[in-house]
């Protein structure tokens, strides 16, 4: 068993943990978010507290709830990790992961949509 284990490789992993961590920028967690409410319909809230962003609102509160939750990390978060502004972060059982991922690759007909605006990420979407 681990507390906190990271891989980037989830393949390689020998342990399911109990809660995933994603970090990502506002764009990837529109996606997200669009994944995690496109088979219910129901809208996305998060709870957080602009501190212990890791601890508490991506890994305690997901835990507890066993739902996802949405942070936009904190101090020491960002400090520790060299995470920049542009990056919010996510924690979520690793069955709602997994239900996630699937919600995203049914929602994503039409991504990204011709009146995106044009950016670094929208050009890398488009060649994929």
């Amino acid at each position: 068993e681990a507390v906190y284990y990271y891989h980037p490789l989830l393949s390689e992993v020998e342990i399911e943990p109990d809660i995933v961590h994603v970090y990502c920028t506002p764009l990837q967690a529109m996606r997200l978010i669009q994944g995690y409410c496109f088979p219910t319909g129901e809208r996305f809230t998060m709870s957080c507290i602009g501190i212990r962003g890791v601890s508490c609102d991506m890994t305690a509160w997901p835990y507890v709830k066993q739902d996802i939750n949405g942070t936009f990390l904190c101090l020491g978060a960002r400090g520790i990790s060299n995470w920049e502004e542009e990056y919010v972060g996510f924690g979520m059982p690793m069955f709602k992961f997994e239900e996630v991922v699937v919600g995203m690759e049914k929602s994503m007909k039409g991504f990204p949509y011709k009146i995106f605006p044009k950016s670094i990420v929208h050009e890398r979407t488009l060649r994929q």
